[in-house]
C-alpha cells in the first residue's frame, strides 16, 4: 500500500496525520467503541454497529489497541489467578523476610542497653 488509509467518506489521509474524523470511521465515535467491546466480544451487537465496530477498529490503531487489550483482560487475569507460588518458594521468602525484617532477641537487648 502507499501508506495511506481509504475511507468512504474521504478520498484519503496520510497514515501519521492526525486522528480520523468520527466520519472517516463510519459514524462511530471512540468512545461508542469503548461502549461497545462488551457486547461486540458477546456476539449480541447488532449487525450495523458490528460493521461500524469493525470499521473504526480497522481505522483507527488507538481503539485498535484499546480492543486488544480490554478482549485478552479476561485471560489474563484468569492465568494470574491460576498460578500458584511453589510450597519451596513460598517458604523460602516468608523465611527471607522473616530474617531480614523480624527484630531478633539479641537486637532488641543490645539496642535497650544504650
Amino acid at each position: 500500500m502507499d501508506g495511506r488509509v481509504y475511507s468512504t467518506k474521504s478520498a484519503f489521509r496520510e497514515s501519521n496525520d492526525v486522528k480520523p474524523s468520527d466520519d472517516e470511521l463510519g459514524f462511530l465515535s471512540c468512545r461508542e467503541i469503548v461502549d461497545y467491546c462488551l457486547d461486540f466480544l458477546s456476539g449480541s451487537l447488532p449487525n450495523r454497529e458490528k460493521q461500524l465496530f469493525s470499521a473504526h477498529l480497522r481505522n483507527c490503531p488507538d481503539c485498535m489497541r484499546f480492543f486488544e487489550t480490554y478482549r485478552k483482560t479476561p485471560e489474563i487475569s484468569r492465568e494470574a489467578l491460576a498460578l500458584r507460588m511453589p510450597d519451596r518458594v513460598r517458604v523460602a521468602v516468608r523465611d527471607f523476610l522473616r530474617e531480614r525484617y523480624e527484630p531478633s532477641p539479641a537486637s532488641d537487648d543490645s539496642s535497650s542497653r544504650r
